[in-house]
């Protein structure tokens, strides 16, 4: 069973110089959140062309799809403490992650 990707909230606004989620020290305008088509993967993301062939991806995308999602959390900063992290669900987190076990 697919679980629905969740839509970007309408409230969910950055301010023109609001820093990046990804912590580049950029603005996000200009970093993960640019529309460039021609634009750097995201800050710690690295990309090398032709590791899969399309078949070798579409096989990938196929069993992802059939596998368990969760939304993931941010951390809660007002729960936190130096040796706990305690994390929350936040909506405007739109971001889930997939378990793909023995793939």
């Amino acid at each position: 069973m697919n679980t629905p990707v969740k839509s970007r909230r309408p409230d969910f606004k950055l301010g023109r110089f609001d820093p990046c989620f990804c912590n580049s020290g950029k603005r996000f305008k200009s970093c993960c959140g640019s529309k460039d088509p021609h634009r750097p993967p995201p800050y710690g993301v690295q990309v090398v062309d032709n590791f899969l062939t399309n078949e070798q991806c579409d096989e990938w995308v196929t069993r992802a799809e059939k596998k368990k999602r969760s939304w993931l959390e941010v951390v809660d900063l007002e729960k936190s403490t130096r040796d706990n992290i305690a994390l929350k669900m936040d909506p405007r987190r739109i971001t889930q992650k997939v378990e793909l076990e023995e793939i």
